[in-house]
Parts: structure tokens; C-alpha cells; sequence
């Protein structure tokens, strides 16, 4: 009996040895995954303004691996010796029987944290290339250049992208601070060029963005006035941003991240860089109008040179967050007393959808698509957790699938040869 008891007593202390000795190696494993993700390269350390890059943005000649929205994770990049997201080189020449897409934008089209094979220009010229070719085309290429704003997609083009004759250019337009945060009339100012078009010059300026509207604020009438339910909601915030920190399972579970400028519950700046909450409020405010009209000049202005140069614009509307999750929305109005009624979460979409058309100027809006793929699998999340502002994989996924559907539309649209330039 004795000798039971002992030998009991011995797999009691090695079960608990071994459970100490696994407990301890998974915190060593968790930290050094901790501190190596500290250690790699984020979006930040990959772009650098420079107008004169051939590729955009984004710096070229790398191939390493860089942060995710995951913590502890990592991904691949890889851009090209001109600075395209790209592991292939492009030269001026068109391919025989290509049709080339020239795929420029933000930090949603170039892909932030996103693996080198899971952006939305990647998935589309796989998606493009996976069916019959269309028309007088044999292959799909898309050209993957980074840029912080249209602005500065527009003068690019102007200055390099043009010489890379693409057949389309795809605008990503993200539906908050690439309109009022973008470098209209400051970096780069409306010119007329020789021919009395059209046209942007630099300034010389360093600065990739500029903040339009920096000090206007949400009116008065967009807030609860009852203060009753105030008193819980920053002890609440603090822990859910708590949780949301230490796991991806409540990374769902907070509000869209405001930023850099420091919102607050019935004070609420109209054009921070995540949301820009003013470009929804109604009835539009005055110096919201202005930032529609500069963005539309911009559309209209970079229509006209892309077309002088053979190619086509297509605009890309990717919303906002809080436009596709109804969670997002009604946890952003809770906790700084919005007034439901007084946004209009599809007026921008609206508006720029019906400027397109009276322009002329091709325009693909992502929204439908991704409702419909948050209704299909309403577990399934389309953008990053902890409130980022930017699309994960899903939602990458989702995007190219529609923009593969609207690329075959507009071919068939234009008959087997009315798109072949090459």
C-alpha cells in the first residue's frame, strides 16, 4: 500500500514537473515569437515619398519578411528593381496579346501586411489568367504600384506610368482619407500643360499627404444629449481594448480605431485618417464640399491624362469598415454618442458612383460585393482585427474576385477587338 502511495506520489511530482517545465517553454516560445515580430520591418520601413520612382512608393529591390495584422506572424514582400510589388521585372514594351492592368493605390491596392501572394492585384491576375483569355488577349499582367493618395497616383502616371502603355488603370480609392487626406493643391498643384489639359506640378514639397479640413469638427446635432449611459463606456472601452489586445478572439470586439487625432464621445473630428466620419455626416458640411469637389477634380483631371496616353481609368471604391459591419458601426456610435440618423453610411459611394458616370469615367464599388460575402459567412471577418482600418486576406480575396468580374465585363462590353491596342 505503502509502496502505491509513493509511486503515485512520483507521477504526481513528474506530471507537474513535465507541466511546468511544457508551461515554461511556451512563455520562452510566445516571447521570442514576440520579440522577433518586434524586430521586423513594418509598412512604415517599406515606402518612402518619392515622385521620381519609376514604381511608385514603395522601395524597390526587396524580398523579406515584414509584420502581419497577427502579432507574431510574418509575411513575404518582394518588390522589383523599379519598386512594383512584384517579383517580375516590366519593361515599356507591351506584351503581344496582353492585356495590362496597371494597379495603383494606397496601402489597400499595394497590400500592408499582406503576403506577397494573398493582395488584391496578385489575386486578380491569378483569378484573370485562371479562365479562357477574353477578346485578342491570350494573359492577364497587373502591374502593382503604390501611392499614399490619387493625387499622387495622378502624377505618376503623368511622370512614369504612361510608359508602361497599360490598357487599364485601376484606381484604389479608400473611402475616408483618401480624400481627406491627399495632396491636391499642396504638394502637387493643378497646372494646364501646352496643350491647355489638365495636368499636376510638384512642388517639391516632402510630404506624400496633406490633411484637408484639419480642425473640422461633427456637429453639435450628431450627438446624444443623454448622459445617463456615459459612465460605464471608458471603464467598458479600457477593457475591451484590453481583451482585444492580449486575443484575436475579442479582436472583433472594439471600435474602429480613430486616428492620430484625439476623438472623443460628442467630439468627434470630421477628418481623421481612419474613418474621416465627416464625409457621412448629413447634410454635407461646406468644408466637406470643398475636399468632394478637389477629389473630383482629381478623378477628372487623371481620366483626361490617362486617355491622352492610350489607356483607360477605372476607379475602385474600397469602404470604409464601419460601412460593411454593422458591429463596427454600432459600436463606433455607442461609444462616442452618435446620432444614427444623421449619417448616410452609402452617401459617398452615391456620389462618387454618379460623378463617375456624368464623366464618363469607369468605377467599380467594392461594397456590394463584400455585404454579400459578410451575409454568405457572417463569421467569417473581411478586415483586420483590433479595429485596423484595412482589409485581411478575406476581404483581399473577395475584392479581386469582383475586380476580375468587372475586368471580363468591360472587355465583353467592348467587343473582341475594341480593347486591343498592342
Amino acid at each position: 500500500m505503502r509502496s502505491a502511495r509513493t509511486a503515485l506520489k512520483a507521477l504526481y511530482l513528474v506530471i507537474v514537473t513535465a507541466s511546468l517545465l511544457f508551461l515554461l517553454l511556451k512563455i520562452r516560445h510566445v516571447v521570442g515569437a514576440q520579440r522577433a515580430y518586434v524586430s521586423l520591418p513594418d509598412y512604415g520601413d517599406l515606402h518612402r515619398f518619392d515622385p521620381d520612382r519609376e514604381g511608385g512608393h514603395l522601395l524597390p529591390n526587396m524580398n523579406l519578411l515584414v509584420r502581419t495584422a497577427k502579432a507574431s506572424e510574418s509575411v513575404r514582400w518582394v518588390t522589383n528593381s523599379k519598386g512594383f510589388r512584384s517579383e517580375k521585372e516590366f519593361s515599356y514594351t507591351h506584351p503581344a496579346r496582353t492585356f495590362r492592368i496597371l494597379f495603383l493605390g494606397d496601402s489597400y491596392s499595394d497590400g500592408m501586411r499582406t503576403d506577397q501572394k494573398r493582395t488584391i492585384g496578385y489575386l486578380l491576375e491569378e483569378e484573370l489568367n485562371a479562365r479562357a483569355a477574353a477578346g485578342d488577349f491570350d494573359r492577364f499582367e497587373v502591374m502593382i504600384s503604390g501611392h499614399n493618395n490619387p493625387t499622387n497616383a495622378w502624377y505618376y502616371f503623368q511622370r512614369h506610368g504612361y510608359k508602361y502603355t497599360p490598357d487599364l488603370v485601376l484606381l484604389g480609392v479608400t473611402l475616408g482619407n483618401d480624400l481627406t487626406w491627399n495632396s491636391y493643391r499642396s504638394t502637387f498643384v493643378p497646372v494646364r500643360d501646352a496643350q491647355g489639359r489638365p495636368a499636376l506640378e510638384w512642388t517639391h514639397k516632402p510630404d506624400q499627404d496633406d490633411h484637408k479640413g484639419v480642425d473640422l469638427m461633427i456637429p453639435y446635432d450628431a450627438y446624444l444629449q443623454d448622459e445617463s449611459a456615459d459612465g460605464p463606456l471608458p471603464r467598458e472601452r479600457r477593457i475591451r481594448a484590453y481583451l482585444a489586445a492580449k486575443s484575436i478572439l475579442f479582436g472583433y470586439e472594439i471600435p474602429p480605431i480613430v486616428n492620430p487625432l484625439p476623438s472623443r464621445p460628442r467630439h468627434f473630428f470630421a477628418t481623421d485618417f481612419s474613418v474621416s466620419l465627416g464625409l457621412f455626416y448629413m447634410p454635407t458640411m461646406p468644408g466637406i464640399e470643398a475636399i468632394y469637389a478637389d477629389f473630383e477634380e482629381t478623378l477628372a483631371g487623371f481620366a483626361d491624362t490617362a486617355a491622352r496616353n492610350g489607356s483607360r481609368l477605372a476607379v475602385v471604391l474600397f469602404p470604409v469598415r464601419m460601412q460593411l459591419h454593422g458591429k463596427d458601426w454600432a459600436l463606433l456610435r455607442r461609444f462616442y454618442r452618435l446620432r444614427d440618423e444623421k449619417f448616410d453610411l452609402e452617401y459617398p459611394d452615391r456620389r462618387l458612383l454618379a460623378f463617375c458616370r456624368s464623366h464618363d469615367i469607369l468605377c467599380a464599388d467594392a461594397l456590394p460585393a463584400l455585404r454579400a460575402a459578410a451575409r454568405e459567412h457572417p463569421w467569417s471577418h473581411l478586415y483586420c482585427p483590433r479595429g485596423d482600418m484595412h482589409f485581411n486576406e478575406n476581404g483581399q480575396e473577395v475584392v479581386a474576385g469582383g475586380l476580375s468580374e468587372f475586368v471580363r465585363s468591360l472587355l465583353e462590353a467592348q467587343g473582341p477587338s475594341g480593347a486591343a491596342r498592342h
